[in-house]
């Protein structure tokens, strides 16, 4: 038997020894300031880029007139699904109410299922030549 396995079988086949903290913790250290050194090396190189981009504009145009505080129309919809709401609410009721179109014409709405009630009932009109010409 070796020396080797002499000492594994003695110790119940475990290491001794502990991990030195102090490596690790040099290592974690190191990474954190490698890392905010990396972190302003590019704040300060994009500041630098960024005050070379805002130097190349071109000087805006004196003719050039600034925007209005409220943009003509049209606009876009600020909440499209209510407003879709509030369309579907109005033509559902005039699908199902009675109201005027035209009143000095004598125009009125009446409902959709109340229209179809007296039109099975009555019936199309025809024309008196309709008739004769389908026999």
């Amino acid at each position: 038997m070796s020396a080797h396995e002499k000492h594994n079988s003695t110790n119940g086949g475990y290491e001794t020894q502990d991990v030195s903290p102090r490596p690790a913790a040099e290592f974690t250290l190191m990474l954190i300031l490698l890392m905010v050194f990396a972190m302003a090396l590019m704040w300060g190189l994009f500041r630098y880029l960024d005050s070379r981009h805002q130097a190349a504009q071109p000087p805006e145009h004196p003719m050039a007139e600034a925007l209005p505080a409220e943009l003509p129309e049209p606009r876009l919809q600020p909440n499209p699904p209510a407003d879709l709401q509030v369309i579907r609410r109005e033509e559902r009721e005039q699908l199902t109410s009675y109201g005027w179109v035209d009143r000095q014409n004598g125009v009125a709405r009446i409902p959709v299922q109340r229209a179809m009630e007296i039109l099975t009932a009555k019936g199309l009109p025809t024309r008196a030549g309709s008739q004769e010409a389908r026999k």
